[in-house]
């Protein structure tokens, strides 16, 4: 039974932001079993001392230490099982739905949890379900499904058919992604729930994803480390192939013999991205005209849909990848921007596309790639603060962008470029020291950045959950960014 010094706990001041964990392994610092701190995970502890955080399930390594050490305005309590219902029945939980019900609070709720069948969802259920007894009304939920991607098919279809405004990503989870031999199983259940309509599913295979959607909600579109991609209107469509030579190649025959009719179902598709990472000489030919006509099937139904894309693929681009574009399209060509005379060339590129005239318009920073590829570590990080200079113009053109504005970036050869350079730097491979990407959307108001531009080789937080925690927040509260480095 829960204890009365635990039901009587004192509720955090009532915010905007509700951030609710299910299952607290999908926390980055209870997995790895390190402090959560300002030094190991600053960009989640600046949250967690800002926003009410309710974590309904505790690991083993006890994140009710972790969290009470950052404030004494959170909800870090642990609970065994069936206690779930027990404490939202408890008298500050009382206080806490006459709230929001009197006040008429918009309660903006962002949930973690695994996705499952098991006793996480039923913790994130009663919540759920507790808040339409009391009749809270406002609720704008934000589901991120940590661990394997898979989804309660039923749990997720029930929610996203509610009168609540719902956002579903899900995303694979650290163990996932530090998985090697990639479990296709998995996989394939993932990919096969978002097909079978049932919401939105990432997939993700070092940084590459597959998503699609239909108009059942609005979705974040997150990369492996959890960056959003774009934000899509309740009546528009995307599908988004990312290709990479880990997946791609069980992923798309999939698509092209067995679910290809069910795509047509979706109304429009609004953007296409092409992962940097196509060696075409390693590939067969058979497998390029497969790549060929999915990709053309796609461009063909695309409206008004501009592309910026690289020398990198040049060898694609002579495929035939692009021949069904439409006019109002536009396609750029960037080489590696490695000095200030390609920096000036890719801005004025980068300026054609944005006084075009379409309506999305995709530029896709793969040329990010080749920075850091050789050289010694004083020219790597020359290469950064050129680019972080690029990104930071780009930034505010941005903020006067009246279209859809898909802004993508690769994580660089600063990453991971090989073995022995990471020993000799001491870098780690999980790190990202580029911006990754900015989403401008004025049509909703909206304008959301992502990623960091500090410009130095330094640490930064590998979770994807926590990054995705932050780059949320600004989202639900509808906040404007007037520039990259203003980024949580």
């Amino acid at each position: 039974m829960i204890t009365e010094d635990l039901a009587d706990l004192a509720l955090p001041p009532a915010k905007d932001v509700v951030i609710l964990i299910a299952d607290a392994l999908a926390l980055g610092p209870a997995y790895s079993g390190n402090q959560l701190n300002s030094d190991n995970f600053p960009a989640f502890y600046d949250l967690a001392v800002n926003y009410p955080i309710i974590a309904l399930k505790s690991s083993k390594l006890s994140p009710v230490e972790n969290y009470r050490a950052l404030s004494t305005g959170l909800w870090p309590e642990s609970f065994k099982k069936n206690e779930a219902e027990t404490y939202l029945k408890s008298k500050a939980w009382t206080e806490f739905w006459r709230h929001y019900k009197k006040q008429e609070v918009p309660l903006k709720l962002l949930a973690i949890w695994d996705g499952d069948d098991g006793e996480n969802t039923k913790l994130l259920t009663e919540f759920l379900d507790t808040a339409k007894r009391k009749k809270i009304t406002s609720v704008s939920l934000v589901l991120s499904v940590a661990g394997d991607g898979l989804v309660d098919s039923k749990w997720l279809k029930k929610y996203l058919q509610n009168e609540w405004p719902v956002t579903i990503t899900i995303l694979a989870g650290t163990n996932w992604l530090n998985n090697n031999n990639h479990d296709w199983v998995k996989t394939n259940l993932s990919y096969q729930a978002v097909i079978l309509g049932l919401g939105t599913t990432t997939q993700s295979f070092n940084n590459y994803w597959v998503i699609a959607k239909e108009d059942l909600a609005p979705v974040v579109l997150v990369d492996s480390y959890g960056q959003p991609l774009s934000l899509i209107d309740n009546n528009d469509v995307a599908v988004c192939l990312g290709f990479s030579n880990y997946d791609w190649r069980q992923l798309l025959s999939s698509i092209i013999k067995e679910d290809w009719s069910r795509f047509t179902r979706l109304k429009t598709v609004k953007a296409v991205w092409f992962s940097n990472r196509l060696e075409v000489n390693d590939l067969p030919i058979e497998v390029l005209t497969a790549n060929k006509e999915v990709v053309n099937k796609l461009l063909i139904t695309a409206e008004e849909t501009a592309v910026v894309t690289d020398a990198y693929k040049l060898g694609v681009m002579n495929h035939g990848w692009f021949n069904n574009m439409k006019p109002a399209s536009l396609v750029l060509i960037n080489n590696v921007v490695d000095d200030e005379e390609k920096i000036s060339e890719a801005k004025k590129r980068t300026q054609e596309l944005l006084d075009s005239s379409a309506k999305v318009k995709i530029i896709n920073l793969s040329w990010l790639e080749q920075a850091g590829r050789s050289g010694s570590l004083e020219e790597v990080a020359k290469q950064v603060r050129l680019l972080d200079s690029f990104m930071a113009w780009l930034s505010e053109k941005v903020l006067v962008e009246d279209s859809y504005l898909l802004i993508t970036a690769t994580y660089g050869w600063l990453d991971a470029v090989w073995d022995e350079r990471l020993e000799q730097f001491n870098w780690q491979k999980n790190n990202h020291n580029l911006p990754l990407l900015i989403v401008a959307n004025k049509l909703s108001g909206k304008t959301l950045g992502a990623g960091e531009s500090g410009g130095e080789l330094s640490a930064l937080p590998t979770s994807g959950d926590l990054t995705l925690i932050g780059e949320i927040i600004p989202l639900l509260l509808g906040q404007k960014k007037d520039s990259i480095e203003n980024v949580l």
